[in-house]
């Protein structure tokens, strides 16, 4: 199976503060960490955005956008909207493809978890 990836760790938007980040409501995914050299990384993307869209499609918790990233084909040009210092941006990644065989065992070598979090408060990836 070939699924989509755009290099970034993802976590929900806190109950509190979300108004920090210029936010109206906890929509979104809220950036931890961007992988150097990944799609994101090179599109901009910046950990602490906020990922409002992806691919024209609003995001409500950081699951809806991993399944959104899986599902794109690698290859595709996509627009990723953002939340950064209270104002909106779009930005443009390449979906890359993802190794899952890699990715599990740079996961386990950090000794992090092998399958994705299922949990909205966990970080996932995308």
């Amino acid at each position: 199976m070939i699924r989509g990836r755009i290099g970034l760790n993802m976590t929900a938007v806190p109950r509190d503060g979300y108004q920090d980040f210029g936010l109206k409501s906890r929509a979104g995914a809220l950036v931890s960490q961007v992988s150097p050299g990944g799609p994101a990384d090179k599109a901009g993307v910046k950990a602490g955005d906020v990922v409002l869209e992806f691919n024209g499609r609003s995001i409500a918790t950081t699951i809806d956008l991993q399944k959104m990233v899986a599902a794109i084909k690698p290859g595709t040009s996509v627009g990723i909207k953002v939340m950064r210092n209270g104002k909106e941006q779009t930005l443009h990644a390449t979906v890359e493809e993802l190794d899952l065989d890699a990715e599990r065992g740079s996961r386990q070598a950090k000794g992090g978890q092998v399958q994705p979090p299922e949990e909205q408060g966990q970080d996932s990836l995308a």
